[in-house]
């Protein structure tokens, strides 16, 4: 499989879960609220945070999804951050120690992103067949994550191809959907081990469980066992105050246990390669295997049979694989009913 690195940090298999907190459109208009969540995808120990750069008239009509009057894009409008906002925010961002991805909705915001040097450009499942924009995020010459949710082999493919010819071969694709919020059964995430083996390279799961849900903290998890490197996870200043991204995202405090839930399911996974017993399983082993004792009290100079023992859970003992080295002859001293049945007694 193809891995790369971003600072000092390597994305693939045998390295930490790389893991992106997603601001999306949580901030609703506020660059308080981006500050927020900003600090609080850094106090949790977070990889990088995800900003939505976009220019809205260049990424949808403004009839779009119209519902009672109001469209999608009436309601973005009211809370897209200009370019000058964004400048503040990736400061802010790198100030915290965090690695910047942008997803760039439309052409004129890969220009923006470029200029501002991000760590990772991303984009999204909306522009996968868009040839023009996937060719001008890859000739930025930074590895890329591109949402995948809802996409088909072919057009996954064709948008690598395009990324290759640009130069642009450090690549992960991201797999997820937002159905605000999305039903546990529509995840699919064994769907995560397909990709990585059709296309050889690092995936990750972007989750968008209903974050009041409790799964909302261990669904994630679950991708890291599928395969995912990566795990983006939405985040928000208050779910309570519902705004505009609010439903898939934790809060503050949730997201902090998030991270720890994911450090810390890391360590159970070792290798899968036939090795040496480690230290614990010699001491579990060593604690939990049954030994030979008396199942009688043996009279010294008598000889051992294999109807005056038992194996049983003992401290001490000879073990019953090697057993038959002593079966047949006597012992030095005598022994009472449960006492281990040792090298020395012969």
């Amino acid at each position: 499989m193809k891995t790369f690195s971003i600072g000092k940090k390597k994305i693939g298999d045998g390295q930490l879960t790389y893991i992106v907190g997603e601001m999306a459109w949580s901030h609703d208009g506020s660059i308080e609220n981006a500050k927020i969540i900003i600090k609080a995808i850094a106090d949790a120990g977070c990889d990088a945070v995800n900003f939505h750069v976009t220019c809205l008239e260049n990424y949808m009509v403004p009839h779009y999804r119209l519902k009672d009057k109001i469209s999608a894009y009436d309601n973005l409008a009211k809370l897209t951050l200009n370019f000058d906002d964004w400048e503040i925010l990736f400061e802010n961002a790198r100030e915290l120690g965090l690695k910047i991805s942008a997803l760039c909705n439309d052409l004129e915001s890969v220009e923006f992103v470029k200029k501002q040097k991000a760590d990772i450009i991303m984009f999204h499942a909306s522009g996968l067949t868009e040839e023009e924009l996937i060719r001008r995020i890859g000739q930025i010459g930074k590895p890329v994550f591109f949402a995948v949710g809802g996409s088909t082999v072919d057009e996954i493919l064709q948008a690598i191809r395009w990324l290759n010819e640009e130069g642009c071969d450090e690549i992960a694709l991201l797999y997820g959907m937002q159905n605000y919020p999305t039903k546990l059964e529509d995840n699919n995430a064994n769907y995560l081990k397909t990709l990585k083996d059709i296309f050889e390279r690092p995936v990750g799961f972007s989750d968008h469980t209903e974050g009041e849900d409790p799964l909302a903290l261990i669904v994630p998890l679950m991708g890291i066992p599928l395969g995912a490197n990566i795990i983006e996870k939405h985040v928000t200043y208050d779910r309570s105050a519902k705004g505009i991204d609010y439903i898939a995202a934790l809060n503050p405090d949730e997201l902090v246990i998030f991270v720890d839930h994911i450090r810390r399911i890391e360590t159970i996974f070792g290798s899968s390669k036939v090795m040496d017993l480690t230290e614990a399983q010699r001491s579990y082993r060593q604690t939990v295997r049954k030994r030979a004792v008396a199942i009688t009290d043996i009279k010294a100079g008598q000889v051992i049979k294999a109807e005056d023992i038992r194996y049983l859970r003992s401290d001490e003992g000879i073990q019953p694989e090697n057993i038959k080295f002593y079966l047949g002859r006597k012992i030095k001293k005598d022994v009472k009913k449960y006492d281990p049945i040792t090298a020395e007694l012969f």
